[in-house]
């Protein structure tokens, strides 16, 4: 190596982008640069100049060159260091997408702190780049020929050039036996690493399971790229969330996003990122620390995976190199994008695999639907069927469908995520009504951006529609006959398909052929069972007459008779249908006999009353009330029925076809039994014919139920006379079906309050039980009656019941024409005092001690209050119904009974600021009415509303309350 000669001008490095070609330098000409002490250098001396640090630098063990480069790189200026990543190979990146200053580890980042001492760097601000490195590399080995060295780096942009073979050998022939030596183990690492890609993508290809091939890709990353860290990430097509595939990193990260991805932004464009000096860079932000902090990120390489239509769906990440090089390479960048693009491969497989897996998925639940669309099948199980294979097919929250009444215009679903049946006018349906109207299929993403979208139901019921799917539902001949509906595509941050329009097309054409089919059946089905229940209906009737009805043919035979029993002719059945009325009534009954031929003859109906009565057999005469009626049918009838007569046709003459003879007991205990037989059930009819002493005026023991509609009287002004009664059919039919079902007796319904009874005329063991399981049942029932008040648009209801157990009397009382089943005594006005109470404390069932002591086995039981009755002037504790045992509590219901009994121990002790904190403990875990009245009347106590005395009882009276409030 000769004496340096002086550097007269600066020299300004040109270098090809890293892979594109062999390392050339050009050193032009430019501008002096003044500095003193620089030495000056012409351009062939300074060509050799750098060709020797090249070819020392490459001597250094690894150790050596990163500590030279760290120290060269803090101490030299941006445009050097850009001169230096050229030279060496180092990444060399635009300015706007990573900062072009590289920061050693000695030197304390921005963001990371490196947790051991070090050595501190003194900055040059004025140093010589050349002479720095001159200086790093005085005592090297040098080689006299400038050309006989060329290093991997080279070698590698030699070969990852476009340039042909003999340029190739051109370059090589100039090297020296050192140069030519490093060139064959080059190429044998070379070719070793490619003969183990070529392995793993041999292994890759003939694996099976597509997880195993991917997991064998990940090793070969590792191993080809000598990197210590991979992860194979996967982005959310419709977020910015980032799951792991695959890594090695020591630690588990779960909630990742794209932002917690270094260059993410050139990932999505589609491009490679590869960075060193990480913590410098202009990326390098608070949540890239976090991320990168556990693995002690210095550089990292990154390349993107494609989905369908070359979309970017996630990408291979490298982190750190094993060997300690503080950065990858140009071979680095050349393996990631063929091991990346072969991961790009496994994933579209996979995601095919995926959608075919899908598709037989569908397919198998078609076919299993299919198998179980039966025509004869019921409507709502049928229906069922559909929208659950709907809902699986599509993958949504809901599903809907309706049907078209064209005769009302109005949508009908009896399925509505398990609401009954609703019907809608076709106008207000909304989207459903659109479709229906207009046969379109309807894809909405966002459905509060859709003006035909009623928001009504979300309004009402708290739920949020996001997204809809809609679809007609065509019959055989090409008509609209219902609408498909889903909505909610899962999970939330999705979309409906095209796939899903087409699969919820092709079923709707399978599930509206067998619902045709279905309709067709049941309509013809109900006609069938109308009849038949007719039939049964009108027997039924005939049964429970408090009369005998008999059917006589045109030929004067016995062809029906109901209660043959009543009148004693039972034994006389058979005959009366073999002969004519004539004689099995006889010369005993001339009356009925006249009468019966008259009607034949004139084809009128005829009555009477007290009819003498003779049955053979029977033990003495009766007097009935009797109507005779005769029996109209022709085929003419049901045609004139069909068509209306025109003016000019005559009256059509009327053949006889029998008569039917009405025949009503008029004995007192018959009119006391028809009367009763519209308050008693059936079975206690029977007990009072047997004993019909039980209805003369009997005392026992029961339970009295009083209930009522609370807040009944302001609702009146806002909906009306007719919206009224309405209203309180619904309530009565309730308390009907929850009494009667557990063996009570309603004595008196008015208007919007209720008395029922259980243990008269019958009394059991367990009448007190059985009352209060109806008061539940009573209460749950508000679900039920409040869902049919919604579809009348009538407000919802509420109702306060009370429960009271002693002595009363009951009996038949009324005229003979109006007997009633009756009960009066001091029970019924203490239900009505508890059931007015227990409105002002908001509790659903209220008791007496009576009544306690009979069901606190069965049921879980608060003390509410001790307050004075009405009716009586006297005190009495009040208790508040909670539940069956057979049911468990909540943990939250357990602690408000606690809290509410601490609260009411304080109240007593009037200390009301305390007694207000246990039920507001209440309030806050429950919403407990009762705790709500409480913590009023103590405000109410504190404010002088209400005013105690100093000894005070804990009985709340009236006359607490101060009159001038």
């Amino acid at each position: 190596m000769g004496p340096k000669t002086p550097l007269k001008q600066k020299p300004r490095q040109v270098l090809p982008n890293i892979g594109t070609g062999p390392l050339r330098i050009q050193v032009e000409q430019s501008a002096p640069v003044a500095e003193p002490h620089q030495q000056h250098l012409d351009t062939d001396s300074g060509h050799a100049y750098i060709q020797q640090i090249w070819s020392t630098f490459s001597t250094l063990s690894d150790s050596d060159r990163n500590k030279l480069l760290k120290g060269l790189l803090s101490r030299s200026s941006n445009s050097q260091i850009q001169m230096v990543c050229t030279c060496l190979n180092l990444k060399n990146v635009e300015s706007n997408t990573f900062s072009s200053r590289v920061v050693p580890e000695e030197v304390y980042g921005k963001y990371l702190v490196i947790q051991k001492k070090q050595q501190p760097v003194v900055r040059q601000e004025q140093a010589d780049p050349y002479k720095t490195m001159a200086n790093a590399i005085a005592n090297t080995k040098t080689f006299e020929d400038p050309d006989e060295f060329l290093n991997s780096n080279i070698y590698i942009k030699l070969l990852n050039s476009t340039m042909d073979s003999q340029t190739v050998i051109k370059q090589i022939a100039k090297s020296g036996p050192n140069a030519m030596k490093f060139l064959v183990n080059f190429l044998s690492e070379r070719c070793r690493r490619f003969q183990g890609m070529l392995n793993a993508i041999h292994s890759i290809a003939m694996e099976i399971e597509n997880s195993r091939a991917i997991e064998r890709l990940f090793q070969n990353i590792l191993e080809t790229t000598d990197a210590k860290f991979c992860t194979i990430y996967y982005l959310n097509p419709t977020s910015k969330q980032v799951s792991i595939s695959n890594t090695n990193w020591p630690e588990n990260r779960s909630n990742l996003t794209q932002d917690h991805i270094y260059g993410m932004k050139s990932i999505l464009q589609g491009e490679m990122v590869n960075v060193c000096n990480l913590r410098s860079s202009d990326g390098f932000n608070n949540l890239i620390v976090e991320h990168y902090s556990a693995v002690g990120a210095e550089c990292v390489i990154s390349a993107p995976i494609y989905g369908d239509g070359m979309t970017v769906m996630g990408l291979i990440e490298l982190v750190n190199k094993n060997s300690g090089n503080p950065f990858f390479n140009a071979e680095d960048e050349f393996m990631m994008k063929v091991l990346s693009g072969f991961g790009t491969l496994l994933s579209n497989h996979a995601h095919a695999t995926q959608m075919s897996s899908k598709k037989q998925d569908d397919i198998k639940a078609f076919l299993n639907t299919a198998s179980h669309l039966d025509a004869d099948a019921d409507m709502g199980d049928l229906v069922h069927v559909i929208m659950g294979t709907a809902r699986e097919l599509v993958t949504a929250e809901r599903c809907t469908l309706f049907m078209i009444d064209k005769e009302n215009q109005q949508l009908w679903s009896r399925v509505a995520q398990g609401s009954g049946e609703i019907r809608l006018p076709m106008s207000q349906a909304g989207i459903a009504g659109f479709v229906a109207t207009t046969g379109e299929i309807l894809n909405i993403e966002d459905a509060y951006q859709d003006s035909r979208f009623n928001r009504s139901f979300d309004i009402k019921t708290g739920f949020r529609t996001r997204n809809i799917l809609a679809t007609p539902m065509l019959n055989s001949k090409g008509e609209i006959i219902g609408v498909f509906q889903a909505i909610n595509k899962i999970p939330d941050t999705v979309s409906f398909t095209k796939d899903d329009v087409n699969q919820i097309t092709s079923f709707s054409a399978l599930a509206a052929s067998t619902i045709e089919k279905s309709l067709e059946f049941q309509a013809m089905q109900s006609d069938l069972d109308n009849f038949t229940q007719s039939t049964v209906f009108l027997k039924g009737i005939l049964q429970t007459l408090p009369s005998s009805v008999l059917a006589v043919g045109p030929d004067g035979r016995l062809k029906y008779i109901n209660n043959a029993d009543l009148f004693e002719f039972g034994s006389n059945v058979s005959m009366m249908k073999l002969t004519s009325y004539q004689h099995w009534l006889g010369a005993d009954n001339p009356r009925l006999v006249d009468e019966i031929n008259k009607v034949i003859t004139t084809n009128y109906h005829t009555s009477g009353t007290n009819c003498k009565l003779v049955v053979k057999g029977a033990s003495e005469p009766r007097y009935v009330n009797y109507h005779i009626a005769p029996i109209r049918y022709s085929e003419q009838m049901d045609q004139e029925r069909i068509r209306p007569k025109s003016a000019k046709q005559k009256p059509t003459q009327q053949e006889n076809n029998g008569i039917l003879l009405f025949l009503q007991d008029t004995s007192p205990e018959a009119s006391m039994i028809e009367a009763l037989g519209r308050q008693l059930d059936h079975t206690t009819i029977d007990m009072i014919k047997d004993t019909p002493m039980m209805l003369e005026g009997i005392e026992a023991r029961m339970t009295v139920m009083c209930c009522d509609i609370r807040g009944f009287s302001s609702l009146i002004p806002e909906i009306g006379p007719q919206r009224t009664v309405q209203y309180l059919n619904c309530f009565h039919q309730a308390v009907s079906d929850a009494v009667k079902s557990h063996n009570g007796v309603v004595i008196q319904l008015t208007g919007d309050a209720a008395i029922c009874v259980f243990g008269a005329p019958i009394s059991k063991e367990d009448d007190a039980v059985q009352a209060t399981r109806a008061a539940m049942v009573l209460q749950q029932s508000m679900e039920d009656v409040n869902f049919t008040l919604q579809g009348m648009s009538l407000p919802a209801m509420k109702i306060g019941i009370a429960l009271t157990t002693g002595d009363a009397i009951y009996g038949a009382i009324g005229a003979q024409s109006n007997l009633q089943f009756q009960v009066f005594g001091e029970p019924l006005k203490v239900a009505g005092d508890l059931q007015q109470l227990g409105s002002e404390y908001g509790s659903q069932i209220v008791i007496d001690p009576i009544t306690r002591e009979l069901i606190k086995e069965r049921f879980y039981i608060r003390q509410l209050d001790t307050a004075t009755i009405r009716s009586t002037g006297t005190p009495m504790v009040l208790y508040d119904v909670y539940g069956a045992t057979e049911m468990t509590l909540k943990h939250d219901t357990m602690t408000t009974m606690i809290c509410f009994e601490l609260g009411i121990n304080e109240y007593k002790l009037k200390n009301w600021q305390a007694a207000i904190m246990h039920f507001k403990k209440c309030i806050a875990l429950s919403d407990d009415p009762p705790s709500r009245a409480f913590t009023d009347r103590c405000k109410g106590f504190i404010e002088g509303r209400f005013e105690a005395p100093e000894e005070w009882d804990g009985v709340w009276r009236p006359e607490y309350k101060i009159s001038h409030f």
